[in-house]
């Protein structure tokens, strides 16, 4: 991604939050809450929450919750985010601004570590999520900095002048630019490794001293368990075609299986793939996947899931065949990805689901006013999505390549009787001369004009719908 496309994505999602951020501090006047803030400070900070957490959006009620400040001070806390086990604190900036060394450590000492005697002077949000913090008794603290540097070299040397914090155990410290939060909404970065014990002896291919792929069983309650302690649950399925889903029909017939026999679950059941950057045995009969993805089974772990949390009892002694691939080269898992999923057909659109340029897109798309943009396969619910459009206009890749190929490259005919061509790739010595990557290009190439073609577009499936209605069409 282009420096300049990435500095789109990010005024684009600071504009659309204006009018939440506008919300936000109104609630705040009424509550008498010192300190309203700026509307574009507070837009700023509710976009830098979005992607931290990767959400799309956090409700008005959250954000009057967490949000603490709003102005252009030299406050070192513009949210407290409160989790079951560590605090989040965030100074947000607009540039390379510093915060006083000395005022971090007072504030952490004086009300983080201890509890104070006296709230008096302590902004009332602030001193809810403390007194919250204090009781549920979280240690762990969390300072996470959100700034613009002019240079590697200038980020460097600010962590360096605040890594004094985590040596002298004050806090943990984090340093993210808005141009970091936009990868790491889009990467798995917190998803480290997962680990579980082999049931049986493992079929091991190695190169040399690295594993390279491995065949065993695995417990089924030490992968639902590893599962379960995930905060983002959608991260382990990041590179997946499809979905967890929780569909009742689907949990049925796993639990049917359970009941019948658990120990012979493995026997009626395909198992799980799983792709990792390195994949190592530990001590006590352990594995360990770093980055793991699981590119087939995300459905059957999703529905798992639901069981396991209403009743373990059937779990006890279940197994499940699970294939680990050790993959250097994050595009590997496509060709893996298409294989693994044959029980039905995995289109090239499915493939470039996992194209950086359709994160990009969902980004950008989704912060125009009234729009949204899904790229994944049955990423929303029929339901989820008859609830959408009453508010929203969605967009799919599908439609939105549709429109690139036709306004960009001037191929409206190709759109319509070859829409499916449009994704297959077209390698040849190593370059995608596919018409796919045309239009990848031609759409980072007029990036300016992606709104304009989102308006146009939707203005234009209006037209014939309103026409054939009239019966002209």
């Amino acid at each position: 991604m282009t420096t300049n496309v990435l500095e789109k994505i990010i005024d684009s999602n600071k504009k659309s939050k204006l009018s939440l951020a506008d919300s936000v501090i109104s609630n705040r006047k009424k509550k008498k809450v010192h300190g309203g803030g700026n509307r574009e400070v507070v837009s700023d900070i509710i976009m830098c929450l979005d992607l931290y957490y990767r959400k799309r959006e956090h409700s008005e009620l959250e954000l009057f919750k967490i949000i603490t400040d709003g102005r252009k001070d030299l406050s070192f806390v513009d949210a407290v985010v409160l989790s079951h086990d560590a605090v989040d604190i965030f100074d947000i900036k607009e540039n390379g601004e510093k915060t006083q060394l000395d005022r971090i450590k007072l504030g952490i000492e004086r009300y983080f570590k201890q509890k104070p005697d006296n709230w008096a002077g302590v902004n009332p949000i602030l001193a809810d999520q403390l007194k919250r913090m204090h009781k549920n008794k979280v240690k762990e603290i969390n300072l996470i900095f959100v700034r613009n540097f002019l240079s590697e070299e200038s980020k460097r040397k600010f962590i360096l002048e605040y890594e004094h914090l985590s040596r002298k155990g004050y806090c943990n410290v984090h340093v993210f630019t808005r141009s970091d939060l936009i990868s790491r909404h889009h990467e798995n970065e917190d998803l480290e490794s997962i680990s579980f014990n082999k049931i049986s002896k493992p079929v091991i291919e190695k190169k040399g001293n690295k594993i390279k792929c491995i065949l065993t069983l695995v417990s089924l309650k030490d992968i639902l368990d590893e599962y379960a302690k995930l905060p983002d649950k959608e991260l382990l399925f990041f590179k997946n075609i499809r979905k967890p889903l929780e569909e009742k029909k689907l949990q049925d017939s796993l639990f049917r299986s359970l009941e019948k026999d658990p120990q012979t679950f493995h026997y009626r059941h395909n198992g799980i793939v799983m792709t990792g950057r390195s994949v190592a045995e530990t001590r006590g009969n352990c594995l360990e996947v770093f980055a793991p993805q699981v590119v087939n089974g995300a459905q059957t772990l999703g529905a798992l899931l639901t069981l396991y949390r209403k009743s373990k009892r059937h779990f006890r002694g279940a197994k499940l065949v699970a294939k680990i691939i050790a993959v250097e080269d994050p595009w590997v898992i496509d060709d893996i990805c298409e294989a693994a999923n044959t029980q039905k057909k995995v289109t090239a659109a499915d493939i470039r689901t996992n194209e950086s340029l359709q994160k990009d897109l969902e980004l950008y798309i989704s912060s125009l006013a009234g729009r949204v943009y899904v790229y994944v396969r049955g990423k929303i619910s029929p339901a989820k999505r008859k609830a959408l459009k009453k508010n929203y206009r969605i967009i799919t890749k599908e439609t939105f390549i549709q429109w690139a190929n036709s306004a960009l490259l001037g191929r409206p005919h190709e759109s319509k009787s070859s829409k499916t061509k449009l994704f297959e790739k077209g390698d040849l010595d190593g370059t995608d001369l596919s018409r796919y990557k045309q239009i990848k290009d031609a759409i980072y190439g007029n990036w300016d004009h992606i709104g304009d073609l989102c308006r146009i577009g939707t203005a234009v499936e209006d037209r014939i719908r309103a026409l054939k209605k009239t019966n002209i069409f």
